[in-house]
Formats: C-alpha cells, structure tokens, sequence
C-alpha cells in the first residue's frame, strides 16, 4: 500500500457509527435459529446422523470461541499499542495521525467483540434448546472441541443426564471430526 493511499482512508466516528448500526440492525438470534433449523436439527433428529450433528456444533462452537479470543487478543495488542503511540505523542501530524488510526482500529475492535459476543451467545442459547431438550434422559456424554466457557455451561446445566454410557467415551481420545478430548472432555457424574 502506497503512502497516497493511506491518505484516502476514512478513519473518522462515522465509519464506526455505520458499522454500529449495521451491528445494531441485524437479528443475529433469527439468523441462527435459521441455521440450526435447516444445518443441525434435521440431523439431529435422526439417530444415524445425531452424533455428528452434536460435533459439527461443537466444532462450530469452537470455531465461534476461537474467532472471539483472537479478537480480545488483537484489541489487547492495539490498547498496547495505543498506549505507547500515546506516550511517545509530541503534536507532529505524523504522530496524530498515527492515534488516530488505531484509536479507529481499537473502536472496530470492540465493535467486532461485540458482534462476536452476540454470535457466541445466541449460538449457545440455541444450542441449549435444541440439545438440552433432545438429551433429556439420555445416558450421553458431550465431549467439547473446544473452550471451557461452553464446558463450564453444559455442566451448569446438563448434569441432571446420566453420563454412565462408555460407547461415546471411545479408547481413542479423539472423535470422527480428529478433536483431541484430553482435556475437555466432560467428566462422569458420580454414581
């Protein structure tokens, strides 16, 4: 990117107000319901097809954590950044121009958590009502391929099923979708 071009890019509040309100003007929730009602459950209602529908929404699941984790991780590295530009500011346009940038960057960025936040909330909301529902009186174990927060949720909520049965705990500690469980997997419920 030349110099010239950097010049032409707007890195005013109002490029993050139109991205707030394109934020602000979309059902993220009705969007997943969508999803989950033509991807998920029609698998999932099937005994042959249940098993791999529950991991494609972990692997989902997993994808939608990791996406928010890299986006705390790089708004991290920007407030850093921000800091040092701010320190070593001396008034020139050079070094205006430069806070200005990444106080832009630090504003998309905390719009994108957000959205991010949203996608992961109402994935898990949708979640909990499809399989919650489904694995009532289930002896079925979930195993996570990612994250702790979803772990930490599904005990909260599912340890009223029995997690006696050993054919999902299989000798290999990976399933079919290749996520090692070693360290997510949900324990048994005590007898």
């Amino acid at each position: 990117m030349h110099s010239s071009e950097l010049r032409e890019i707007d890195y005013s509040d109002n490029r993050i107000d139109s991205m707030a309100e394109v934020l602000d003007s979309v059902d993220i929730n009705a969007g997943m319901s969508a999803f989950f009602n033509s991807i998920i459950l029609p698998f999932a209602d099937s005994p042959d097809w249940e098993k791999l529908a529950e991991w494609n929404c972990n692997s989902i699941y997993g994808v939608f954590s990791r996406h928010l984790e890299a986006c705390q991780n790089s708004l991290d590295k920007t407030v850093s950044l921000l800091k040092q530009a701010m320190s070593e500011d001396v008034g020139t346009e050079i070094s205006t121009n430069k806070i200005d940038k990444l106080l832009f960057r630090r504003n998309a960025q905390e719009l994108n958590i957000k959205r991010a936040e949203m996608i992961l909330d109402a994935f898990k909301l949708k979640y909990e009502t499809s399989f919650v529902k489904k694995l009532s009186g289930t002896n079925f174990i979930i195993r996570l391929s990612s994250s702790s927060i979803l772990a930490t949720f599904l005990m909260n909520h599912l340890f009223q099923f029995r997690w006696s049965s050993p054919k999902y705990f299989p000798s290999s500690r990976r399933n079919l979708c290749g996520s090692d469980f070693s360290t997510t997997a949900l324990p048994r419920k005590p007898k």
